[in-house]
Parts: structure tokens; C-alpha cells; sequence
């Protein structure tokens, strides 16, 4: 947290400013919060401090706040790309909904400052979240043009690539992310889920004297977890591959703040709901038969089904992708499953070409 215009000297705000950036600094926002809106009561129009309190929102996962605040600066600054950006990167987090939003913000910034490295990597973010593939490389890769060394870039390209279906070209970019971060987690469980282990190799030996050291934070060690029990599983190690996950699930578990009860509760609705009388509705759809749907369980195959297909040159690998999801949530005024049984041909069959249309849209 830092002020761009200082108070004047002896004033109370400046008492304020003090006592909220040592309570930051001593990691208690909520009390850096109660002061700095304190501040703000007392000074409405100091940009300074809703600049700083916008962040310890963000910080505090207080995002519709910062919003507020956020969208109330842009309007007094609209030429302000840092603070664009930052609404923009508001926008991606909110909701699906909003990411044409957090696109336009993006692509705006773009006309003006070209060489904008981070609203070129946000606006890849945004692509690549909206399925539009072609577009997502395209952005990250002018971010490495600007910053070849960025770690973080390499590993979204990454798996920009992956989605693409190019795996040598995925592969090529996780392992520059971890030459340039070698503590890039992402990059190596990604490589694990890319192809087959065979042996015991140089990035499987890496990945041990990381999980064995101390250094780790918790999300990084999940990921380390969950890439040495699939490495051990395939070299048919299931001795050590056991341990490995159960320590990843254990850590994933407690960060989540989720109920099994309430899991169970909603997979026994859609159950309910989409029932045999559902499925003997006489509605077709979207005719259109290009999609071939790979389903399973884990572990049971699907991912060397959909390589094997994919290799094929009249399909294309859109790999593992939340398009329904998507399509899903488009549907206004109620919840999934609630909305499927008063749902008519026609909307059934927008929703079909809605999905068609995405797959199609990262094919480019």
C-alpha cells in the first residue's frame, strides 16, 4: 500500500495514513480497512486513499467494495491504464458475464499504449477464459516478445497450446516457465498430465528435492503432490504414487471451503431432475454432429481416447474445457438444474450451437 500525493503535513489524515500502513504491515487489513474508510469519510475526493483501500479490499477478497471504488477513480481518471486495467482485471473475476467487459477495457488500453505487457497478458487471460484460443495466443505471445523472461507468461502460453491441441509446443513452454521459476509448480504438473512418464527422469528427480524441501507454500505443494503421484503412476510405482496423493487431496481439502452434504444434495437434485421422463422429451436439439463427446472416469482412459482421436486430421483435440459450464450459466432467471425441464426446442437448440460455437471459436 503506498500514497501517490502526500497529505499535507500535521493533518489528521496523515495520522490516519500512518496508523493504517503499520497495520498492513502487520498483515491486519481489517483494522487498516476500518481506519482508511474513516479517512475517506472524513476526505471523500482523496484519491490516495481510495486507491489504497481499493487494494485492501482486494487483498481482503472484498471485491464488489473495491469495485465501487474502482469504477468511481476511472471516472475521474479515465486515461489511467494501471487503473483500467485493474477494473478490467475486476471485471475477469466477478463473473463470466463481465468478461466481454474486462475486453473491451483491455483492448482499449491495447489501441493506445501497443506495448502495454500487462493488459496484453490480461487480455490473453480473458481469451483464453472465454474460449476465443487463437486470440489468447496471439496476446501472450507479444507478452513475451515485451518480456521474454516472464516466467508466468510462459506457463499460460503453455497451456494456451495444450487447449490447441499442440503438445510439442505446450511442452516447450512449460519447461522454459520452470528453466526461468524453477519453483513453477504449474508448469510441472501440467508437463506430468501432458504425456506417459517412462522412467524416473531428470524432472521427476526435481520435482522430489522440491517436495522434499521446506520451501514450498501450500498451493505449490499440491501441485508438486499431485505431479509425483501421476509421474509414479505411470512408471507403475503405485507404492509411492499413493502417498503422494493422498498428501495432495489432504492439503486441497483444507483449503476449500466447500460441504460434501451440500455436494450430495445437489448432484441427488440434478439426478431428480434429469430423470427418464427428461430424457424421453422428443427434443432434438442442435443438429449438428460435428462434437464427439470423451467421457469417463478418472484414470479410465478418456485422456489417450482423445489423443488417439485427435491425431486423426479431420479432428481436432479441444482437450479438457469447461464450455458447458459456460453455456450453462447463460441461462438467465434461474439455476441449473431448475431451468431444463421448461426449456423448449429452440432454446435447447441455441444452447447446442452456443457450445458448437465456442469449441469452434478456440479452433479458430
Amino acid at each position: 500500500m503506498s500514497r501517490s500525493e502526500d497529505p499535507d503535513p500535521g493533518s489528521q489524515l496523515d495520522q490516519f495514513w500512518a496508523r493504517a500502513h503499520d497495520l498492513v504491515a502487520a498483515g491486519d487489513y481489517r483494522r487498516a480497512i476500518s481506519l482508511l474508510e474513516a479517512a475517506l469519510e472524513a476526505t471523500p475526493g482523496d484519491v490516495s486513499v481510495k486507491r489504497a483501500l481499493a487494494d485492501l479490499y482486494l487483498r481482503s477478497d472484498r471485491v464488489d467494495a473495491a469495485l465501487v471504488l474502482i469504477e468511481d477513480l476511472t471516472e475521474l481518471f479515465p486515461q489511467d491504464h494501471t487503473l483500467l486495467i485493474a477494473l478490467g482485471q475486476l471485471y475477469q473475476h466477478l463473473s463470466i458475464k463481465r468478461h466481454a467487459d474486462a475486453k473491451a477495457i483491455f483492448q482499449g488500453v491495447l489501441r493506445e499504449d501497443p506495448s502495454n505487457f500487462t493488459a496484453h497478458v490480461e487480455l490473453a487471460k480473458t481469451c483464453s477464459a472465454t474460449f476465443d484460443l487463437q486470440a489468447a495466443r496471439k496476446h501472450f505471445l507479444h507478452a513475451i516478445e515485451l518480456r521474454p523472461d516472464d516466467a508466468d507468461v510462459h506457463l499460460h502460453l503453455g497451456a494456451v497450446y495444450r487447449d490447441l491441441g499442440d503438445m510439442d509446443s505446450a511442452e516447450s513452454h512449460f519447461r522454459q516457465a520452470i528453466q526461468l521459476d524453477p519453483y513453477c509448480s504449474e508448469a510441472y504438473r501440467n508437463l506430468m498430465h501432458l504425456r506417459r512418464q517412462n522412467e524416473r527422469d531428470e524432472l521427476v528427480r526435481a520435482m522430489e528435492t522440491l517436495y522434499d524441501g521446506q520451501i514450498l507454500s501450500t498451493d505449490q505443494r499440491i501441485d508438486i503432490a499431485f505431479a509425483l503421484g501421476k509421474a509414479c503412476d505411470d512408471i507403475n510405482d503405485t507404492d509411492r504414487a499413493f502417498p503422494y496423493w493422498q498428501e495432495g487431496n489432504r492439503l486441497k481439502r483444507a483449503t476449500l471451503d466447500v460441504s460434501v452434504n451440500d455436494i450430495e444434495a445437489f448432484l441427488r437434485h440434478v439426478e431428480a431432475t434429469c430423470d427418464g421422463g427428461f430424457f424421453d422429451r422428443s427434443i432434438e436439439g442442435y443438429g449438428n454432429r460435428s462434437p464427439i463427446f470423451v467421457v469417463g472416469m478418472f484414470r479410465s482412459g478418456t485422456s489417450l481416447v482423445h489423443q488417439i482421436l485427435a491425431s486423426h486430421s479431420d479432428v481436432h483435440g479441444a482437450g479438457e474445457q469447461p464450455y458447458l459450464d459456460e453455456v450453462c450459466m447463460s441461462v438467465d432467471g434461474s439455476r441449473y438444474p431448475d431451468y431444463v425441464k421448461t426449456l423448449d426446442e429452440d432454446r435447447f437448440s441455441a444452447l447446442g450451437q452456443s457450445y458448437v460455437d465456442k469449441i469452434r471459436a478456440g479452433m479458430g
